[in-house]
């Protein structure tokens, strides 16, 4: 679920565009600047010495207000305009209630020394002993005590927080952000009302995506969480893939799927193997509006001990079978095009009479795989994922070190031998041959089965009112969650 992680206070906090939410002490001015060193910030000039800045627009704006023994923090980052403010520069709190009564020890921090060359963040944060009804605090950018006129100092960026600690405190505003703060993959930033005139605030966002590497199966489960994304509205979702410098590509049942509650489950049993893949999937509305995108980064390393011709009907991972290699023929690649002897045609300097040519290119790689397989039960899956592969096309992969090159080959042809000549419940041993043609990435639907079952689900609960006893959702149904 989605955690707010950061409250900040300031309405004004960059700034944008004017000095509003921002008021002075005593005397003193401030001014919006549009660019200092790329960035705006705020002016204030005091002719008399000795005023400071704070974060309110009026009095009727929300105040920080923490409860007694709760942490209070401000951060800014400041420049000085002269040497006096640079060395003299800190933050002062003070706490006020109806009628102007201090509730609040007023608190100063040490001085935090700052340059007239570039900005500073400083941070000061102080624990509330007492307080009564209305009670309230104003927190200062305050250069003092400057016992000499014309002062001043230029600041941006400011956060202002409430937390239980003072390390929770501080850490809420060594950092800034506000409610326009670039949005990333765990972390959302939402202005409260208006931008640039309210209270902004930091949540953190669990990855709504999670892929998992299943080497057994050779096949990367993916689980989108519905209730990790942001904003609600959730009803449909895109996953794509991308590995090293392969194109980004859907995956296969996933190019737009109804996600109810913005969940789904679902197999990627085309994933490269020995690989960083990257799955990315973007959740939509009902209009197929995009509203928010997510990533989820796996290796899939095959051990050893799973090396092997793992055989795949794309898209239906429950057709998966790994048999063992036994020899590759050769590899073969036809050239396309030919050559024509014409009487009288041209010559070749060299070697007198010469021929015509010309060049499609290559063709497609054909080879012969020669498997072993030591169950009747395996040799059935292989013939069966053949049969049933559309086009008889199949993904083809082994892992590490590729004794065939991993991808998609037509069997153009499939042999089975008794090398033992026994009956399978003596030497179940049979080999298999298939004859291969190099094929393009094949068309068609996909299952997404991903290991539960409906009859794991009958066997663990009897009646659907045990499924509901059990609190449990779809999403903890589609990946066995209950066991």
């Amino acid at each position: 679920m989605a955690t707010l992680l950061r409250t900040n206070l300031v309405t004004n906090p960059r700034p944008a565009g004017s000095t509003a939410g921002w008021a002075v002490s005593s005397g003193e001015s401030i001014t919006f600047v549009a660019n200092d060193g790329g960035e705006p910030c705020i002016e204030a000039l005091d002719a008399a010495g000795g005023g400071g800045v704070y974060a309110e627009a009026s009095a009727t704006e929300a105040r920080p207000n923490p409860a007694i023994g709760q942490w209070v923090a401000f951060g800014l980052d400041v420049k000085a305009l002269d040497t006096s403010t640079a060395a003299n520069m800190r933050v002062v709190i003070n706490g006020y209630g109806d009628g102007g009564t201090v509730v609040y020890a007023s608190q100063r921090s040490a001085a935090t020394p700052v340059t007239t060359t570039g900005f500073t963040r400083i941070v000061h944060a102080a624990q509330v002993e007492t307080r009564s009804a209305g009670g309230y605090l104003r927190l200062f950018a305050w250069p003092t005590p400057v016992a000499s006129p014309n002062n001043g100092f230029r600041f941006r960026k400011a956060v202002i927080a409430v937390a239980d600690t003072e390390a929770e405190a501080r850490a809420a505003v060594q950092g800034f952000f506000d409610g326009s703060t670039p949005d990333t993959a765990t972390l959302r930033y939402d202005w409260t009302a208006a931008a640039n005139a309210s209270t902004s605030t930091e949540t953190y966002l669990p990855p709504a995506l999670t892929a998992t590497w299943d080497p057994e199966r050779c096949l990367v489960v993916l689980v989108v969480d519905g209730s990790n994304w942001w904003p609600a509205g959730v009803t449909r979702v895109r996953i794509t893939r991308k590995a090293g410098d392969e194109l980004t590509v859907p995956v296969r049942g996933l190019e737009d799927v109804t996600a109810p509650g913005g969940s789904v489950v679902w197999s990627d049993n085309e994933a490269p193997t020995d690989a960083s893949v990257k799955y990315t999937a973007v959740a939509m509305n009902d209009a197929g509006a995009s509203l928010w995108a997510t990533t989820s980064t796996v290796q899939t390393l095959l051990p050893d001990r799973l090396w092997g011709a793992w055989v795949k009907v794309p898209g239906r991972p429950e057709m998966t079978v790994r048999a063992k290699v036994r020899t590759v023929g050769d590899m073969a690649r036809e050239t396309l095009g030919g050559s024509w002897d014409i009487p009288g045609g041209p010559t070749i300097a060299q070697s007198g009479a010469g021929a015509l040519a010309q060049s499609a290119g290559i063709g497609a790689l054909t080879t012969t795989l020669e498997l072993s397989t030591y169950s009747p039960g395996d040799l059935a899956a292989l013939q069966r994922a053949v049969r049933q592969a559309p086009g008889q096309v199949v993904l083809i992969q082994t892992g590490q070190p590729e004794e065939l090159p991993s991808g998609y080959y037509q069997v153009q042809s499939m042999s089975t031998s008794n090398p033992a000549g026994r009956r399978s419940d003596l030497q179940p041993l049979r080999v298999t041959t298939l004859t291969l043609k190099e094929a393009a990435v094949p068309a068609g639907p996909a299952s997404g089965w991903t290991g539960t079952t409906l009859g794991d689900v009958r066997d663990a609960f009897p009646t659907l009112q045990a499924i509901v006893d059990a609190e449990l959702t779809l999403l903890d149904l589609a990946t066995g969650a209950w066991s």
